[in-house]
């Protein structure tokens, strides 16, 4: 008699995320440099606060055709939710994002537990018959960079 250890099955949530105002900078990154992109979500806080918008959900990074290869490059988006345009900024833009239809999973713990997060996410994604669209957004509920074990991030995977 042989037994093989299963991952416990992920619940995937489906959920429609309606459309909202955000603060937003687009970068160019491959999932090996995204450590990079943190001063960049610090930015987006520093610049809401000059320009006096009122922050209205925690920041977000929309992962726009990212393949899963670690050395593939793809469009990485900061979001930060906003209550309404103010004046113009220099480094980001405005953006008003659409309505996203998507299936949804809470993570507890470090963001350097993502990959094997994502594994399991995506094995269960397929299980469940879903097809996938281009983007993959995390939203972080909690960034806690100092204990970084109490982080939660919701991971939203775009469905067609």
């Amino acid at each position: 008699m042989t037994t093989e250890a299963q991952s416990p099955s992920i619940i995937l949530t489906p959920k429609t995320v309606p459309p909202f105002l955000a603060i937003v900078s687009s970068v160019r990154v491959t999932l090996k440099r995204l450590n990079e992109c943190v001063p960049v979500m610090q930015s987006l806080y520093a610049e809401a606060a000059r320009l006096g918008l009122t922050i209205t959900g925690p920041s977000q990074w929309h992962y726009i055709g990212a393949s899963g290869d670690d050395n593939q490059e793809f469009q990485l988006d900061v979001v930060l939710p906003i209550q309404q345009a103010g004046p113009p900024s220099e480094t980001f833009v405005y953006s008003e994002l659409p309505t996203f239809s998507c299936v949804s999973h809470a993570h507890t713990g470090a963001w350097s537990d993502m990959p094997a997060v994502y594994d399991q996410l995506f094995a269960q994604f397929y299980r469940d018959g879903y097809s996938e669209g281009t983007v993959v957004r995390e939203v972080h509920i909690v960034a806690d960079l100092e204990q970084p074990a109490r982080c939660v991030t919701e991971v939203q995977i775009g469905i067609v």
